[in-house]
């Protein structure tokens, strides 16, 4: 009998031990700037829905998401574009989606009509928990494998809001590639993009490959054109996609063999103080001077942050397709192909080198003293103007080292070729 309470109460401990974590896990705290949208009502003519971003704020540290309740009207939509947004490695990866815009400012508003824009984007992408950053290989290539990956969430919000995230937040270059189409056609991607984005996604999971944003945008335009259009995009239905669009480098092209790519692509330009991007209300303009954000590190230093962020993601990029080639068979198409992309890979990776030893030896004080300073302290400077630099620095150094087989610090950091020609104290 003794035996038997004892049992029982060793169940109920490991209950309660593991009811938290079970129900931590099945309501999981996620990224606040990932959010996808909710229906609030909808007719024949329009939609009204909630969690439609208008835009971020930024507090001098981080941004946040502006959410807010929009309203839709599916006859005021003009044209469809399908957008590519590079970011390394660029010589193989790239964001894809879709923008719309308008005949009139009363294609989205909200409720109360003191907000409107001239388009809006649905862009797909992985849905990440509270400060998790998207770097796993295992969720990414291999996601039935992994205790949590990632969910997909479709993202609506005004194409201001996208040019703000895009090239201020990420300062990316978006590159926009009309379509060839009739106005019902317009309309009815718009309506299949947001029936799309109000589906239940959380047992949807991302996957680099096959279940993307690429994936996605094409997607929709079956269902709003019809899948005559697009009668080889699948090799295996629902499973596997041709090689023609597996990469978002190949989308553009692609549209053009369909002859729906309307010709000269309008392309949005991070270095650029004002975008224009043409409306059937006239060009419409974009000040990204006057977006949050825009002068959060020094306008001398912005190159320089760049390039460094751009050199984490290479090296990240460059192990996981390491990883990948040791996974494929030598023998097979797909392990040259990955392969090739590696060396790709390389390549960008020693000329975002060469260009970070040359602006920092523009300003070698100024791009150092916080850098040196955030790693005797192992921590980032609270000085709110250099926070991108100084985390762009020391993730360089944080990950080399990671990847160093455990070598003393010091030696390490004399070794790294991107700092050769730094000056020391």
């Amino acid at each position: 009998m003794a035996s038997n309470n004892l049992r029982l109460t060793a169940l109920l401990i490991c209950l309660l031990v593991l009811l938290p974590l079970c129900m931590a896990s099945a309501n999981p705290r996620w990224n606040p700037n990932l959010t996808p949208i909710k229906l609030v009502s909808k007719n024949a003519n329009e939609v009204l829905i909630d969690n439609f971003r208008w835009g971020s704020t930024f507090d001098g540290r981080n941004f946040q998401a502006i959410y807010g309740r929009a309203r839709i009207r599916f006859s005021e939509v003009d044209k469809v574009y399908l957008c590519s947004e590079d970011f390394p490695p660029k010589a193989v990866a790239a964001h894809v989606s879709l923008a719309f815009t308008f005949k009139s400012m009363n294609g989205v508003t909200s409720p109360d009509g003191s907000k409107s824009d001239f388009g809006l984007v649905i862009s797909v992408t992985n849905r990440l928990r509270e400060n998790e950053t998207p770097t796993s290989f295992t969720k990414a290539f291999f996601p039935a494998f992994s205790k949590d990956p990632w969910p997909l969430v479709f993202e609506v919000g005004t194409l201001t809001d996208r040019a703000q995230n895009s090239l201020t937040i990420f300062r990316q270059t978006i590159k926009m590639f009309p379509l060839r189409l009739k106005q019902d056609q317009v309309e009815s991607i718009l309506r299949a993009g947001i029936q799309q984005s109000l589906v239940d996604r959380s047992r949807d999971y991302y996957h680099v490959l096959g279940n993307n944003c690429v994936v996605w945008a094409y997607r929709i335009l079956m269902q709003g054109l019809g899948d005559q259009f697009f009668k080889d995009f699948w090799v295996l239905p629902n499973k596997v996609v041709s090689h023609n669009v597996s990469l978002p480098k190949f989308s553009p092209g692609y549209l053009s063999k369909k002859g729906l790519n309307a010709g000269e692509r309008v392309v949005l330009d991070a270095n650029q103080r004002v975008v224009k991007i043409p409306t059937a209300m006239g060009i419409k303009t974009i000040d990204l001077t006057k977006l949050p954000g825009y002068q959060r590190a020094p306008s001398n230093l912005v190159p320089l942050v760049l390039q460094l962020e751009n050199y984490v993601q290479l090296r990240n990029a460059e192990i996981d397709l390491a990883r990948l080639n040791e996974l494929l068979s030598p023998a097979g198409e797909d392990f040259f192909r990955v392969l090739k992309a590696r060396q790709k890979v390389t390549d960008e990776i020693n000329d975002s080198i060469d260009t970070i030893v040359r602006l920092v030896r523009k300003a070698p004080e100024e791009s150092l003293k916080f850098y040196v300073q955030g790693l005797k302290q192992h921590k980032l400077t609270r000085d709110n103007r250099y926070a991108p630099l100084n985390k762009a620095l020391f993730l360089v150094v944080q990950f080399e080292m990671n990847h160093a087989n455990n070598r003393d610090k010091a030696d390490y950091l004399a070794d790294l070729k991107s700092f050769e020609s730094f000056p020391r104290k």
